[in-house]
């Protein structure tokens, strides 16, 4: 025996290993680190705020590269690009691939004990933000032009959300199976908006998974007979149920023409767009900021 196993329990109750203190919120150590953290955070939201699909490579590089070694700053980065995905709708694929880039990286770099980590953060966001958009916002107190622009942010927020999460699934960096905790939770408060954002849902991730090769093929069919049975049903708005036959027109088109409009577009063709829908107004800089707001 050694001689920590003679002594008797008490003693060995008595006298725990010593731990060096976590540093105070005031010390000098916590006070660097929050500093450099708030350097971090500017840094990211620099870079994101002028990513575009001509500069993706050198301003992803530039992310990787600007002092990212904790997992509080994999949650800056995470919640930068969930705000940019989720509002700049034309953009989303651009801002999966950085997720799906950046996850690689984070695993290669160890950033974290556990190499997961940044799908972890992200599937966490992606929830939160989920369940957070499936009731409106609380517009009693509004007038009409607040109402109106309140419930718009709201509409963009909700499906930006399930637009992004729609190719993360594609890319796997989400689980398929989340599709039908998605898909069961927006039927089952079957409000013109949840149902709008599950038209928009199917339509994003049905050409990759309307297949019967995928092992959950049936599961997946019985969403649509649901959609099928809302879209015939004279109580719900029309405008719902032809945004619901338009998805059901598509599967059986095999989803030829499902992202026509919701490719990635470049920086120039945003900017031909954005003037051609204001008039060929055209202003160099200011454009592409407006844009930035808009999309």
């Amino acid at each position: 025996k050694t001689h920590q196993d003679s002594l008797p329990p008490s003693r060995l109750e008595a006298e725990p290993p010593v731990q060096a203190p976590a540093p105070s919120a005031t010390s000098w150590v916590a006070q660097v680190r929050a500093t450099k953290d708030t350097d971090i955070s500017k840094q990211v939201r620099s870079i994101l705020n002028k990513i575009t699909e001509e500069t993706f490579e050198r301003l992803q590089n530039k992310l990787f590269e600007c002092g990212l070694t904790t997992e509080f700053h994999v949650r800056i980065v995470v919640g930068e690009i969930f705000q940019k995905a989720t509002t700049q709708h034309h953009f989303t694929q651009m801002y999966t691939k950085l997720c799906v880039n950046f996850h690689d990286w984070c695993k290669r770099e160890q950033i974290c004990e556990n190499e997961n980590i940044f799908k972890r953060i992200l599937v966490d966001q992606c929830q939160d933000s989920f369940e957070d958009y499936l009731t409106p916002p609380d517009l009693d107190d509004m007038d009409e032009q607040d109402r109106t622009e309140a419930l718009s942010k709201f509409k963009e927020k909700m499906l930006g959300n399930m637009k992004f999460a729609a190719q993360l699934m594609i890319c796997r960096i989400l689980s398929s199976k989340v599709i039908f905790f998605c898909a069961d939770t927006l039927l089952q408060f079957g409000t013109e908006e949840t149902l709008e954002t599950l038209g928009v849902f199917l339509k994003e991730i049905g050409p990759t998974f309307d297949t019967q090769r995928w092992n959950h093929f049936a599961q997946f069919d019985n969403i649509f007979a649901t959609v099928s049975e809302i879209a015939q049903d004279a109580t719900v708005s029309k405008r719902i149920r032809f945004l619901l036959q338009d998805v059901l027109d598509l599967r059986a088109q095999q989803w030829k023409s499902a992202h026509q409009v919701e490719t990635p577009m470049k920086l120039d063709a945003l900017k031909q767009q954005w003037s051609e829908d204001n008039g060929g107004r055209s202003n160099g800089k200011s454009v592409e900021f407006a844009m930035r707001k808009r999309y």
